[in-house]
């Protein structure tokens, strides 16, 4: 046999074990999360690209080394081969057994597991009875690699969602609405947040807390605030849609490809299009191009996800990349050059601007200014996406902190059209796709009974062209009713179906007080959820008397643009001088912060580790007093939480408190009158 005859068929069984150990499990899980390449802003034929990288790129390399050791002699060559086949056989045998359970092998019993695949794979293609039948199945295995790739671009969601041809725009359609807008509409911006519900903004008098939401407060006084919108799906993938297409999309029935009826196509006779969509994409071809390849950046994903997995314990805290960058650190910033980049002055052809920017969704890690802070590892009292009955009035406050941050984008975003002298003729609309639960034993997405009113009520905010006043619209608005609405500002008819309404329009069928979602809903009192009925393809939620529970909502009972610093009874003395405050006696106890580790080294110029959670052996109930530097800082009340060091107390402490190198943090109990409160020392442990 020639020698390239065989170097080709030893590269084969490298190309069938690196399949196994890699190319599989890549593009098995980055096949179901298509929002992974649309983060990414990949085309079609990044996405093919990405497929034949990870498929041919690291069998190649392996080979490659393989075959330059030839250059030592074959005894090399076959040592080399040998060694080559049992590491890609161990690391393939590890993955067959890591990959269904999620990631979850020990450390030690998983690389047992590929240290025996190795040493089995070895003997078999060494030993003299095994060798020529191991070898003959690895080569015919490799057609493995042409499955996996074959499975990724055909069978996967991914094939399904992206790699289809999008939907055709009806162009004679496209003609007509450009017409009927005539020569010279007004500018429309279309902002879409996410996980934002309505009871975050309110202030317990059903208006917009103008002292934490100057921004949201100042533009609902030109607008129409459609106070009892709801949104009828739960999941971005599903909410963006609706509000877009107008139409309700079901989980269990989503389309093969992007709607191609949508608000960009109905418009794109006449507009320009500036679109930030992250996680959808319904604008696509020439309305919304693609931009630079995405291969690199995904093969990056590729790698680092398959390198963290390597144990259990660095495998535990890392979530598959769904959205890359779009829930990320740098995601604030991205808003803010995004609203920075829009071209939003008057003249030429006018702009539709859609941003769907992902905040305040979590994790929560800005305060409200938009300045990043370092999270704990773990949210207390969240465990997988559900509350326990602790722990959900810090994440509430950090989320509300996350809230403000984003009114602040809003303000960018408004002083951006007053700059440019658009504000007062441009259609603004600002909603969001879903709100968020703070509901104690309740999911923090899945709707249930008791937790609807945080998630389904989102706020509608429309400013038609040359409206200053601003008015309250308490009719039954639907995201699906934002498209109808929209269209009716503008003057033009839909030419298509769908499912909502303009507003005011009083929808035949609709009933006051009833919400539908195309998501499960578990109502009160059951265990399964409800199902749909008479083939509609959503629940009705019976909601009146939820309405009047959002707009008796304050989620910030303290006073001020720093209320949502004041958490407890005692909020008032956030940030005074813990030597100027009564003094009692010291308490037998101690707190034991488990978080962050240690401060004695701190860089001011970094992000800074402001959440503090501990344990300690004080009563369920008593309030607890962060000082940093000196100056009161944070305020936590026990609770029955399991922590080191005992029951559960956590706390914010306020940035500006932190200086650079050593920092000093006391804990004191707070008793006594709210209004002439005394601290009692605690024993801290870091």
């Amino acid at each position: 046999m020639s020698r390239s005859k065989t170097e080709v068929l030893l590269a084969l069984e490298l190309v069938a074990l690196v399949s196994f150990a890699f190319s599989r499990p890549v593009l098995a899980v980055f096949g179901e999360i298509p929002q992974l390449f649309v983060g990414r802003d990949a085309s079609r034929a990044d996405i093919v690209g990405f497929a034949l990288v990870v498929t041919l790129v690291p069998a190649t390399i392996v080979a490659l080394v393989g075959a330059a050791s030839g250059v030592l002699g074959a005894r090399a060559r076959h040592v080399t081969h040998v060694v080559l086949v049992a590491v890609c056989g161990g690391l393939g045998t590890w993955r067959a057994v890591h990959d269904p359970t999620g990631g979850r092998t020990w450390a030690l019993s998983g690389l047992a597991v590929g240290a025996i695949g190795a040493g089995v794979v070895g003997l078999l293609r060494t030993h003299d009875r095994t060798r020529d039948l191991t070898a003959r199945f690895l080569r015919f295995a490799s057609l493995g690699a042409v499955v996996f790739v074959v499975q990724f671009l055909w069978l996967s969601p991914v094939a399904a969602t992206l790699l289809v041809p999008a939907a055709g725009v009806d162009e004679e359609v496209v003609a007509e609405v450009a017409q009927a807008l005539g020569p010279a509409p007004p500018p429309v911006v279309f902002v879409v947040f996410d996980e934002l519900p309505t009871m975050s903004l309110l202030d317990g008098r059903g208006e917009i807390d103008q002292e934490l939401y100057p921004h949201f407060a100042g533009l609902a006084s030109d607008a129409t605030w459609y106070r009892n919108h709801t949104t009828v799906a739960t999941h971005t993938v599903d909410a963006i849609p609706a509000i877009l297409t107008g139409r309700y999309r079901s989980p269990g029935d989503r389309p093969v490809r992007p709607d191609g009826e949508n608000v960009f196509s109905l418009l794109s006779g006449r507009y320009d299009m500036a679109v930030e969509e992250p996680v959808t994409r319904l604008c696509t071809g020439a309305q919304c191009p693609s931009g630079p390849s995405a291969i690199d950046t995904l093969a990056s994903d590729a790698i680092g996800w398959w390198q963290r997995g390597l144990t259990w314990e660095m495998a535990e805290d890392v979530e598959v990349p769904t959205l890359p960058g779009a829930t990320g650190p740098g995601r604030y910033d991205r808003a803010e050059e995004t609203i920075e980049g829009l071209d939003l002055r008057r003249g030429g052809a006018p702009t539709f601007s859609f941003l769907h920017l992902m905040l305040p969704h979590g994790p929560w890690q800005y305060t409200d200014d938009g300045t990043l802070y370092v999270r704990p590892d773990a949210t207390p009292g969240a465990t997988i996406f559900t509350w326990t009955d602790v722990g959900y009035e810090v994440g509430r406050q950090r989320h509300l902190l996350q809230v403000q941050a984003t009114d602040a984008l809003l303000g960018q975003l408004i002083d951006e059209l007053r700059a440019a002298d658009a504000y007062d003729d441009a259609l603004i609309v600002v909603t969001a796709d879903h709100g968020v639960s703070f509901a104690p034993g309740a999911p923090t997405r899945e709707v249930v009974a008791g937790n609807e009113e945080q998630i389904l009520w989102t706020p509608l905010l429309v400013k038609a062209p040359g409206q200053t006043r601003g008015e309250v619209d308490d009719s039954n608005m639907l995201s699906i009713d934002i498209l109808p609405t929209v269209a009716g500002v503008l003057g033009i008819e839909i030419p298509w179906e769908v499912d909502g309404a303009p507003a005011g329009s009083s929808p035949p069928g609709r009933a006051p007080g009833v919400k539908p979602l195309v998501d499960p809903y578990v109502p009160a009192g059951e265990v399964d959820p409800a199902e749909p009925v008479d083939g509609l393809p959503y629940v009705e939620i019976d909601a009146e008397h939820l309405f009047a529970k959002v707009l008796a909502t304050d989620p910030v009972p303290a006073a001020g643009p720093d209320a949502v610093w004041r958490l407890t009874r005692y909020g008032a003395v956030v940030g005074a001088d813990a030597d100027g405050l009564p003094r009692g006696d010291a308490v037998d106890g101690t707190v034991t912060v488990g978080w962050p580790s240690g401060l004695d080294v701190v860089d001011t110029s970094e992000p800074l580790p402001l959440a503090v959670v501990a344990g300690t052996d004080q009563p369920v109930g008593t309030v607890v007093a962060f000082a940093l530097n000196g100056t009161i800082g944070a305020l936590g009340e026990v609770q029955d939480g399991d922590e080191p060091g005992g029951k559960l107390v956590q706390g914010m402490v306020l940035p500006w408190l932190f200086e650079d190198g050593a920092n000093e943090l006391e804990a004191f109990v707070v008793t006594g009158d709210p209004a002439a409160p005394t601290l009692q020392p605690l024993d801290v442990t870091l």
